[in-house]
């Protein structure tokens, strides 16, 4: 496992699921982690040894305040994981409400923007920084009634691209992570017949647990993959070969 002594990891939407194993990882590899969850019932459960802030990537005042407090207590980041996200409800064409359509984007693509907004500029100051986006397989590979998450996570692998040719010369890479059907409090509302039809499809023959997206978080942000910038990496057992 690297060491991430004297590193600081901001982890968004780390109170379970993805982002908490991720948190964790960072925790064990002697990084200093900084979790943001604007679920405070959830930081509470959350284990311990890691520093929690309830904050929401759509407010950007409290994100803006959430980031100096970071800055001031530990004077740098080096690594911003961009894992909140929502998926719900109706996304239908015939039947996605205002609602539903505003909140999946503006969480998935909006917040991920916000905090990129709020911890890159001291990145650039530095010099050297990662940052790793949640995209989906789904943004290749859509699925009938998953179409406002598709499009957020197509739209957050468009940016990474975009971020990872704006950031590479101040020594700031721009990756992301594309989970497949991840065993997570997320997909935890689909219906079994099509969680075994997944199975059935991929490969590996099994869901993906959350700790084995957070291992690739891990490596994305080592110095081992200092020269790997602009990719989406695909977690998802082969499903998507």
């Amino acid at each position: 496992m690297a060491d991430f002594s004297g590193r600081v990891v901001v982890v968004t939407g780390g109170a379970r699921g993805i982002g908490l194993a991720t948190a964790e990882a960072f925790a064990a590899a002697a990084a200093t982690v900084i979790v943001w969850d604007k679920d405070a019932g959830g930081v509470e459960r959350a284990a311990g040894g890691i520093e929690w802030r309830q904050v929401d990537v759509l407010d950007v005042e409290s994100l803006r305040h959430a980031a100096d407090q970071v800055l001031e207590r530990h004077g740098q980041v080096d690594v911003l994981i961009n894992n909140a996200g929502v998926n719900f409800g109706d996304q239908s064409a015939t039947g996605i409400s205002d609602p539903t359509w505003e909140l999946i984007l503006d969480t998935n693509l909006k917040g991920t923007v916000n905090a990129v907004r709020a911890l890159s500029p001291a990145m650039v100051r530095r010099q050297r920084g990662r940052i790793i986006n949640t995209s989906s397989i789904l943004a290749r590979f859509p699925l009938p009634g998953l179409g406002a998450y598709a499009a957020a996570k197509a739209a957050v692998a468009a940016l990474t691209g975009a971020w990872a040719r704006e950031l590479g010369p101040h020594g700031i890479t721009v990756n992301a992570v594309a989970p497949g059907f991840i065993d997570t409090p997320l997909n935890a509302g689909w219906p079994e017949e099509l969680v075994q039809a997944v199975v059935r499809r991929t490969p590996v023959g099994r869901q993906g647990r959350s700790g084995e997206v957070a291992c690739v978080h891990l490596f994305l942000a080592s110095d081992e993959a200092a020269f790997i910038n602009g990719a989406v990496v695909p977690v998802d057992g082969g499903l998507t070969l």
